[in-house]
């Protein structure tokens, strides 16, 4: 059953796609015996499992002459990998989108500020939030991860970021929105006020709270020119790298 289906664990989620399209149409998804969830003609589901062993799917073929169950067990504690660990300044590279369209051309990118946290600027209202690594790693599975060689370098970026996303609440809160989301590739990455988008956060982080300037090659700081750039750059490093992680285009 594995040509079709693809299972991805997580320390704390099992990320099941539907690769291609099968006979069938209706799936139910246990987690150690307990039903869970069912999905009828999808394509993807996450259930949020902590401890369990089995995950077990029931997949159902239909028709008005018959219906047959085909049950599929997966061993979760034998593929579920050590937690991650992550540091403040730790900087997560994506090359997919929320919005598959997107996925290689534009990507997504965020600042740790804890071992459970994020600073990121995911597009519209509100410009800048502090959210989970968790939501980050089930919306962007191919994503690089890395770290500053320097902790303080790390840990200076991680402090701007958490004074700069508490700044802008205190903006929303009076009433002054800035800075608003915007790729306009004509704004000033040295201003962080005006506009804000994800990978300009990150490079922001640096420039100010660790006097450290991320080098660009265009107008504007894609994602794409991060990961390019964090990838060749000495004073960082790579801890990991999803094997679908790709950029299409040059940004």
């Amino acid at each position: 059953m594995n040509n079709f289906i693809h299972i991805e664990t997580a320390d704390q989620w099992v990320r099941i796609q539907m690769k291609q399209p099968t006979v069938f149409n209706n799936f139910r998804f246990y987690l150690d015996g307990q039903y869970k969830a069912s999905i009828f003609n999808g394509q993807e589901i996450y259930l949020v499992n902590t401890s369990a062993s089995v995950l077990t799917i029931v997949m159902t073929e239909s028709s008005w002459e018959e219906r047959k169950d085909v049950v599929f067990h997966y061993w979760l504690t034998a593929q579920r990998d050590e937690p991650t660990e992550y540091l403040s300044g730790d900087i997560l590279v994506a090359s997919d989108n929320v919005n598959e369209k997107l996925t290689g051309f534009v990507g997504h990118s965020a600042i740790v500020i804890n071992q459970n946290e994020l600073i990121e600027s995911p597009g519209g209202t509100p410009a800048i939030v502090k959210d989970t690594i968790e939501q980050f790693k089930m919306k962007h599975p191919e994503h690089a991860h890395f770290r500053p060689v320097s902790s303080e370098m790390g840990e200076k970026a991680a402090d701007y970021a958490i004074n700069y996303e508490k700044e802008y609440k205190k903006n929303l809160d009076e009433g002054n929105p800035s800075p608003k989301y915007s790729y306009l590739s004509t704004q000033d990455l040295t201003d962080p006020w005006e506009y804000i988008y994800c990978s300009k956060l990150v490079w922001l982080a640096y420039y100010y709270g660790a006097d450290y300037e991320i080098e660009n090659d265009f107008l504007w700081m894609s994602p794409e020119d991060l990961y390019t750039q964090l990838s060749k750059n000495e004073d960082f490093e790579k801890l990991n790298e999803n094997e679908n992680m790709n950029f299409l285009i040059n940004t």
